[in-house]
């Protein structure tokens, strides 16, 4: 009887209190994600764009040099202990920041693209500006970026899509559970339900009284609707975010499609 009381009054506040801390994590997780994918986009847009300018012009010094190290850096990775120490001796293990700073340079693929794009500019437009008394700086805002929106909105959507779902920067540099992005959070989601699930099909025959608290604990919801319900709410803001892109991919489809 005093079990039978226990689990009453003891396991229902138990369970208020971890789906309350359940739904506190998922908060977090969703936050940093967001946060993070806002922050990254923007500024690895902006850096990115800013060498890749740079990089399109013929009079940049050192231009082989960096053509080297950027085709380097494509094939030749230090891999993940040799980022783990990195971003250890540089303090930012178990911080925000490793979500953040790691991520500012988009890569050199990113570069060829736009300094594609850059090269197609008509070369009357960069000496227009040089006569009208414009700096390199504001060439770069007010004539590349203006013109380049296209390709600038192509690949910004390809970055959000790869720092929304990243997880693996959790997974290998953080800790801390308030650190938790929404992909490793949806994880972890469904690896404990399968592990429930798994428990309670062994524990089925066995015994009887520790399935029904299984049961319990797992509540009406199975694993594979976690699962899907996990893949629903990682897509959502992905699929939202499409529409708003899509005339710029159009736009970047139609690019050079006509002459004259």
């Amino acid at each position: 009887m005093k079990l039978g009381g226990g689990k009453g009054g003891g396991g229902i506040r138990l369970a208020e209190g971890g789906a309350e801390r359940r739904n506190q994590q998922f908060q977090g997780a969703l936050f940093i994600t967001f946060s993070r994918t806002v922050i990254v986009t923007v500024l690895s847009t902006i850096i990115t764009t800013m060498f890749a300018y740079g990089f399109s012009r013929d009079y940049l010094k050192g231009k082989r040099f960096y053509l080297i190290l950027g085709f380097l850096s494509m094939y030749i990775s230090g891999g993940i202990i040799a980022s783990f120490l990195v971003i250890s001796l540089f303090g930012m293990y178990n911080t925000y920041w490793v979500y953040i700073i790691p991520w500012l340079f988009g890569g050199f693929y990113n570069v060829i693209i736009y300094n594609s794009n850059f090269k197609a500019i008509p070369g009357e437009l960069y000496e227009s500006a040089r006569l009208d008394g414009a700096s390199e700086f504001k060439i770069y805002s007010r004539v590349v970026m203006s013109l380049s929106k296209p390709v600038i909105a192509a690949l910004a959507v390809f970055t959000v899509v790869g720092v929304w779902n990243d997880y693996q920067t959790t997974l290998f540099y953080t800790e801390s559970g308030g650190l938790k992005t929404l992909q490793y959070y949806i994880v972890q989601l469904v690896h404990n339900a399968n592990a429930l699930e798994a428990l309670k099909t062994s524990s089925a025959a066995g015994n009887a009284e520790i399935y029904a608290l299984l049961q319990d604990a797992a509540g009406p919801t199975s694993s594979k609707t976690i699962e899907l319900a996990a893949i629903m709410v990682a897509s959502v803001p992905m699929i939202a975010m499409y529409p708003f892109a899509q005339k710029f991919f159009t736009q970047g489809m139609m690019v050079g499609s006509v002459k004259g």
